[in-house]
């Protein structure tokens, strides 16, 4: 059973010669599509670190192996760490999935403990077609990408409808008084307006960018000094750019 406080949802093994260049394809694939993906290194693995693998393992729903050519060759040794991370997921029945490489074969006579590898049902990796293998991959895995990921498009329809009907009761303020409509140019709306609707902000960004647009919008349509509210537009513009440069940084 997972253990519901893993922090991953796949684990994904390979062979560092012949096979990491692949791991690390698919992991960041799935780590952009919302899942959270371990993928370890073999120079890591010191001291108690194994224990830490099993831990990893447990914890995740799916096991995803690369079969990279020859990676079986070493596996007959019985401290091989691909061998005791394929017997630990086959031992904690793991949703398991073989991706095998161009010119990867089968070993006549598979590792004990591995008997069952041989079996699984999996898939060939294609480079020329690496979307599509992508989305067999997905629909094979038991994991679902991470709730903020997955509602990705509703955070980007809730910030247009802010966006959209702040930007209403701007239009028809203006509309209602002369002196603000010269106070605040429609140009300057519709480029915050889209500078908010491009953005891909997630449920505290949405709450934190309405506030700040609220404020921003009392501001602009009080009379006051125009010098202040210019540098309240560069101020609040600053911010859109900074929260646009946050979120590309999330993980």
């Amino acid at each position: 059973m997972k253990n519901q406080n893993s922090q991953y949802d796949i684990f994904i093994s390979y062979r560092r010669e012949g096979g990491f260049e692949s791991a690390k394809m698919v992991q960041e694939k799935l780590k952009g599509l919302g899942y959270r993906v371990f993928l370890d290194f073999e120079d890591l693995r010191t001291g108690k670190f194994n224990e830490q693998l099993y831990s990893v393992i447990s914890g995740c729903n799916d096991f995803v192996v690369i079969m990279s050519p020859g990676c079986l060759d070493r596996c007959q040794h019985p401290d091989d760490w691909l061998r005791l991370e394929v017997i630990h997921a086959l031992q904690n029945k793991r949703n398991f999935i073989p991706i095998m490489l161009r010119n990867f074969k089968w070993s006549e006579k598979m590792p004990s403990g591995m008997e069952d590898l041989k079996f699984m049902n999996g898939l060939s990796a294609s480079d020329e077609f690496f979307d599509a293998f992508i989305k067999r991959l997905i629909s094979q895995l038991k994991s679902k990408p991470s709730i903020i990921r997955k509602f990705k498009r509703l955070w980007v329809i809730l910030a247009i409808a802010i966006t959209t009907v702040t930007s209403f009761l701007f239009l028809y303020s203006s509309y209602e008084s002369k002196r603000q409509l010269e106070q605040v140019s429609n140009a300057v709306i519709g480029d915050i307006g889209l500078k908010m609707t491009r953005l891909n902000i997630e449920l505290d960004g949405i709450a934190e960018s309405s506030k700040k647009w609220t404020a921003f919008y009392q501001t602009m349509v009080t009379p006051g000094d125009e010098t202040y509210k210019s540098r309240e537009k560069e101020s609040f513009i600053q911010y859109l750019n900074y929260r646009e440069q946050q979120l590309q940084n999330v993980d």
